[in-house]
C-alpha cells in the first residue's frame, strides 16, 4: 500500500482526528470497512455448528472492534479503535459518533461485502450507512467466479496434475480414441475424474487450476489479481500476535491490516467501473439499478431473519431420531441373518473398488486387506444387542442423527464405528455380503437412491423378500439421515434461542447471477420430497402476519421459448393458463421402455385417478405399485417429464432421465432424437448459443451480464493441448488430453445454455423484487409487509393479515409486467397463503400454504368446482380470514 496507515483511539492528537475528519467532511468518493468479533459471546448453537470451513456470524452478539475509512485522493487510511484490546487506548464513543455523522450526505460509500458492513454499523453502532455501493457485487457482475485473464491462462503450466503422468501413460496405453470415452475402464475413469471432475477443487484439477488463476471475489484474491499487491490475510494478522479473534489484539496490531481494506475497495471500484466502461458499459448501468440495490435487500434479509415454529422444529427432530432408532433396530436382525461373510474377498469390489476395499500402502503398493476390518466391522455390530434406548440404539453405529444428539449432550461416541449408510458400509453390506451385483450409473458404480431402486426392483422380480426388506429399511435411513443433517440439526443449531429466529445469509455470486442463501439453505427446500415438513417450520414475522409465496409457473422454459420462438413452447406458453408442456414429454419417455405404447392422451387420464387399459404403475426408484393419481404426480414432475423439459436443455441429453427409467445408451438417444424433432426453433436457439459462446468465448445476457466461457473456444483446446503436451508429448497422454478436454468443451457449451435461461431468471427475480419494494414504500406498507427470501423461482413474503388481498395483485404486477425482458410470451405466477409455508396439507389446510390459483377443495370455504381454478377476489379474502383467524387463535 503506498499510503499511511494512521489509527485513531484515545493518544491521538486533536489534529490528527480534525485531520480524520476533515477526509470525511470532502470525501465524495469513500472506502469503509469494519472489524468485528462474536467468537466469546455467538450463542452455543453457533458455536457448536461452525468451523473452518462453515463460518457463520452470530451478527445480533457480534461487538464492532474497529472501523477504517479512505477518503479517494487523501495520502492517508485511518483505522479507529473501538473495542479492541488495548481497552484503555479505544476511542471515546462519543468521538467515533462524530466521524460518522461527518460523513457527506452525497459521498458514495463502497465497501467490500457490503450487507456485512450495512448490518454491523446498524447492529452494533445503530448508524444506517446510506448510499453504499458493494464492489464485491461489482465484480460479481464484471466477471463470473471462475473467470480469469486469458494471459494469465495462457502463461501457467499444469505443474500440479503432472505427478499422474505415469498413471496415465500406464492406464491410455491402448486406449481407442474411436470409443470416445464409451467404454472406459473402472481405472481409466477415475483418471479422467481427477481432471475434469465437476465438484473437484483439487489443486491437480481442472476446477483447481481455474481457481489459482481467478480473479475471484474475495478482496485479498482480487487485488492479488487485479494490481499484484499481496494483502495480509486475517490469519496472519491473528497468528503474528497469537491471538485467536480481532478482540484480542490492540490497535497497533490491527491498523494497517484494517486500514488496507477500505483503500483497496476504492482501487477495486475505480478499475472495475473503468474496464465495464471500456467493455461493457451497459452492464454498470444494470449493477447500479438492478445488482447494488439488492444489496440492501440481502443486508435486511439478513439482519430481520425468519421466524421458526420451535415446538415444530423440535418435535419433527424427536421423531426421526426415534424412527432412525426403530429402522436399526429392524435392519440389524436382517443384516445379521446373511452372515457370515464368505470366506474369499470379493472378485468385484477388488477390481472396481480397490482404493477403499482392499487398500495398498502407498510405498510398496502392497495389499492391506481392508475387507477383513470392515467385515469384522459389520460382525460386530450384527452381533450386539439391540437397546431399548434411543439415543444408545443411534450410537451403536456412526451415522449424522446419533452423532448430533451426542454432540449435543457432550457425549464421545466410540471410535471405530460403522457406518451403515456411508457408501463403503453399504457396499459392503450389499455387495460383499449379500452379494447383489453390483450397479453403474454414468459408467460409475452406485449405491445411490437411484441404483437401490434398480437393486430393488431386480429384488422383487426374483422374489428375494430378505433383500427387498434391507433395500426398504436402507431407503428410510438415508432419507432420515437426510434430513436431519441438512435440516434438523442446522436449524437447532442456528436457531436464536432469544427470537427462535434464523438467519440465512443471502447473496448473488453464482456464476449466473442467480441468488443463493446459505445458514441454513433455505433454497434446498423442495415442494415435493420427504422433507417438504421443514417448509412448515416458518411463519410469518408476528402473530398477525402471514405467510405469502408467489412462484413464476415453468419460468426456465418460457424463457426458452421467448428467445428461440418455437412454435411448440408457444403452442404451451402463448396463453394464460399456460397449456402442459410435462405431461406429452412424459408420455414419451415412459412409453420407451417403463409403459410401451403409451400416449400422451392415455398419460392424462392417470391425473384423474383413471387407468383405462388397467396398466401395473410402480414407482420408478422404489418398484412400489402406485395409484394412477400418484403415479402422474410423480412421473409428471422432475424424475421423468419435468425432468426431461430441463434435463435436454441444459446437457443436450436425456441422461438423468434415462439412468431414472432404466434406459440403455441406443434407447436414450432415440429418445433424444424425439425430443429434437418436437421443437425444432427451440434446437436451433440452443445450437445457436453454443456456437456464441464457441466463436466469442462468452454468451451475453439480457440485462448485459455475460456468461464468460472461454472453454468453448478452439483457442482454449489448443492451448490446453500444449499445456498437456509439455508435461508429456506420448500418444496416451494427448489421447487423455483429447478426451478430457472434450468433456469440458461439452460441458463449458451447456454452461453457455444454462447462463442464458439462468441469467434472464436471476434479473426477473432482482427487478421484481425491487418493484414490489418500491411500491411498499410508494403505499407506506413498512412494517406490515417484508420480503423474507427468493426460493428457486418463488419469492416469500411476511405481510400483514389486513393487507394480504390488497397485496397479492400489486405482487402479481410486479413478478409479471416485464416486456423488456419477454416481450411476447405472458408471465404466469401463482400465489400461495398460509400461516406457514409447508405445502398444502388436506388434513390441516389452515395450517399449510393454500394455493389460490390451482385451488384446493376446503369443505365449507373452496366449493368441489373450484378445485384446480383460480380464486375471485371475494373467495380470497375468505381463505385469508380462514388461514388468518386459525392463525390468531394457535
Amino acid at each position: 500500500m503506498h499510503i499511511a496507515s494512521r489509527l485513531l483511539d484515545k493518544r491521538s492528537s486533536e489534529a490528527d482526528f480534525q485531520q480524520a475528519l476533515d477526509d470525511l467532511e470532502t470525501a465524495v468518493v469513500l472506502g469503509l470497512d469494519c472489524e468485528t468479533t462474536d467468537e466469546d459471546t455467538a450463542h452455543e448453537g453457533i458455536q457448536n455448528y461452525r468451523n473452518k470451513k462453515r463460518w457463520v456470524f452470530d451478527h445480533r452478539r457480534t461487538t464492532m472492534t474497529g472501523f477504517s475509512f479512505y477518503a479517494e485522493g487523501s495520502d492517508t487510511a485511518w483505522y479507529v479503535n473501538l473495542a479492541h484490546a488495548d481497552v484503555e487506548n479505544r476511542l471515546p464513543r462519543r468521538k467515533a459518533d462524530v466521524l460518522l455523522s461527518a460523513i457527506r450526505e452525497d459521498a458514495l460509500i463502497l465497501a467490500h461485502n457490503a450487507p456485512f458492513e450495512l448490518c454491523m454499523f446498524q447492529q452494533c453502532l445503530g448508524v444506517k450507512l446510506a448510499n453504499v455501493l458493494c464492489t464485491l457485487q461489482l465484480a460479481v457482475s464484471h466477471h463470473g467466479p471462475d473467470e480469469y485473464d486469458p494471459q494469465i491462462f495462457y502463461a501457467t503450466p499444469l505443474t500440479n496434475f503432472a505427478k499422474h503422468t505415469r498413471n496415465i501413460e500406464r492406464a491410455f496405453a491402448n486406449y481407442d480414441p474411436e470409443t470416445r470415452g464409451r467404454s472406459l475402464s473402472s481405472e481409466q475413469q477415475e483418471l479422467l475424474s481427477l481432471f475434469i471432475g465437476k465438484t473437484s477443487t483439487a489443486a491437480h484439477s481442472y476446477n483447481g487450476f481455474v481457481s489459482e488463476i481467478a480473479f475471484g471475489y474475495n478482496l485479498k484474491k482480487l487485488v492479488q489479481s487485479l494490481f499484484g499487491f499481496k494483502m495480509t490475510t486475517y490469519d496472519e494478522v491473528l497468528k503474528k500476535a497469537g491471538a485467536t479473534h480481532m478482540g484480542q489484539l490492540t490497535g497497533e496490531q490491527v491498523v494497517e491490516y484494517g486500514a488496507d481494506d477500505a483503500y483497496w475497495a476504492v482501487r477495486v471500484f475505480q478499475h472495475l467501473k473503468d474496464d465495464m466502461l471500456r467493455s461493457n458499459p451497459e452492464l454498470l448501468k444494470t449493477f447500479l439499478t438492478q445488482e447494488n440495490p439488492m444489496v440492501k435487500v440481502f443486508a435486511d434479509s439478513w439482519r430481520e431473519g425468519m421466524r421458526l415454529d420451535l415446538s415444530e422444529v423440535y418435535t419433527r427432530r424427536d421423531m426421526e431420531r426415534a424412527a432412525m432408532a426403530d429402522v436399526l433396530r429392524s435392519f440389524k436382525p436382517l443384516v445379521k441373518a446373511y452372515l457370515p461373510f464368505p470366506d474369499e474377498p470379493n472378485a468385484k469390489l477388488i477390481e472396481k473398488q480397490g482404493k477403499w476395499y482392499e487398500g495398498y500402502d502407498k510405498d510398496t503398493g502392497a495389499s492391506k486387506d481392508n475387507w477383513k476390518k470392515l467385515r469384522k466391522r459389520i460382525e460386530d455390530w450384527a452381533n450386539s444387542p439391540n437397546s431399548a434406548d434411543d439415543f444408545e440404539q443411534l450410537i451403536q453405529s456412526a451415522n449424522p442423527v446419533g452423532d448430533a444428539w451426542a454432540n449435543e449432550r457432550g457425549v464421545k461416541t466410540p471410535a471405530n464405528r460403522l457406518n451403515p449408510v456411508y457408501y463403503q458400509g453399504m457396499r459392503m453390506i450389499l455387495h460383499d455380503l449379500m452379494g447383489l451385483p453390483l450397479v453403474y450409473l454414468d459408467g460409475e458404480i452406485s449405491t445411490d437412491k437411484e441404483a437401490r431402486g434398480k437393486m430393488l426392483l431386480k429384488a422383487e422380480k426374483a422374489g428375494d423378500e430378505r433383500a427387498i426388506e434391507v433395500l426398504k429399511a436402507y431407503q428410510r435411513m438415508a432419507d432420515v439421515e437426510q434430513t436431519v443433517k441438512l435440516y434438523l440439526t442446522p436449524y437447532t443449531q442456528l436457531m436464536d434461542p432469544e427470537t427462535s429466529r434464523v438467519y440465512p445469509s443471502l447473496s448473488s455470486m453464482l456464476a449466473t447471477r442467480r441468488m443463493a442463501i446459505s445458514f441454513p439453505n433455505v433454497m434446498a427446500i423442495s415442494k415435493y420430497s420427504e422433507s417438504k415438513y421443514v417448509r412448515g417450520f416458518y411463519l410469518g414475522d408476528d402473530e398477525d402476519h402471514l405467510v405469502v409465496s408467489a412462484d413464476w409457473s415453468s419460468i426456465e422454459l418460457v424463457d426458452i421459448g421467448e428467445k428461440s420462438g418455437d412454435h411448440g413452447f408457444r403452442e404451451v406458453f402463448g396463453q394464460l393458463p399456460y397449456g402442459d408442456l410435462h405431461s406429452g414429454a412424459a408420455a414419451d419417455c415412459l412409453a420407451v421402455k417403463t409403459l410401451p405404447g403409451l400416449t400422451e392422451e392415455e398419460y392424462r387420464e392417470f391425473k384423474f385417478g383413471r387407468n383405462p387399459n388397467n396398466r401395473v404403475l410402480k414407482h420408478i426408484f422404489t418398484g412400489q405399485e402406485m395409484t394412477p393419481k400418484d403415479f402422474h404426480k410423480l412421473t409428471r414432475g422432475t424424475p421423468v417429464g419435468k425432468g426431461a423439459n430441463f434435463n435436454y436443455w441444459y446437457s443436450g441429453s436425456l441422461s438423468t432421465v434415462g439412468m431414472n427409467l432404466g434406459w440403455s445408451p441406443d434407447e436414450m438417444w432415440e429418445a433424444v432424437d424425439r425430443y429434437r424433432t418436437r421443437f425444432p426453433l427451440a434446437e436451433a436457439w440452443r445450437v445457436r448459443t453454443q456456437q456464441e459462446a464457441v466463436e466469442y468465448g462468452f454468451v451475453q445476457l439480457p440485462d448485459h451480464h455475460r456468461r464468460v466461457r472461454l472453454e468453448a473456444t478452439p483457442a482454449w483446446h489448443a492451448c490446453m493441448m500444449r499445456k498437456f503436451a509439455d508435461i508429456s508429448a506420448s500418444p496416451a497422454m494427448l489421447a487423455y488430453a483429447e478426451l478430457a478436454l472434450k468433456r469440458i468443451q461439452s460441458r463449458a457449451k451447456n454452461q453457455a445454455v444454462n447462463g442464458k435461461v439462468q441469467g434472464s431468471c436471476a434479473a426477473l427475480a432482482k427487478r421484481a423484487i425491487l418493484r414490489v419494494l418500491a411500491e411498499i414504500e410508494r403505499r407506506g406498507w413498512q412494517g406490515k409487509v417484508r420480503f423474507m427470501v427468493p426460493i428457486h423461482d418463488e419469492l416469500v413474503w411476511s405481510v400483514h393479515r389486513d393487507l394480504v388481498p390488497e397485496f397479492i395483485p400489486v405482487l402479481r404486477w410486479c413478478m409479471t409486467d416485464h416486456k423488456d425482458l419477454y416481450p411476447t410470451l405472458p408471465l404466469h405466477c401463482t400465489v400461495s397463503v398460509g400461516r406457514t409455508f409447508k405445502p398444502y396439507d388436506e388434513k390441516n389446510p389452515a395450517f399449510s400454504q393454500i394455493e389460490l390459483d390451482e385451488a384446493p377443495h376446503i369443505e365449507g370455504l373452496i366449493a368441489k368446482e373450484l378445485e384446480g381454478s383460480a380464486l375471485t377476489d371475494d373467495i380470497v379474502a375468505r381463505v385469508v380470514k380462514f388461514v388468518a383467524d386459525a392463525r390468531m387463535a394457535a
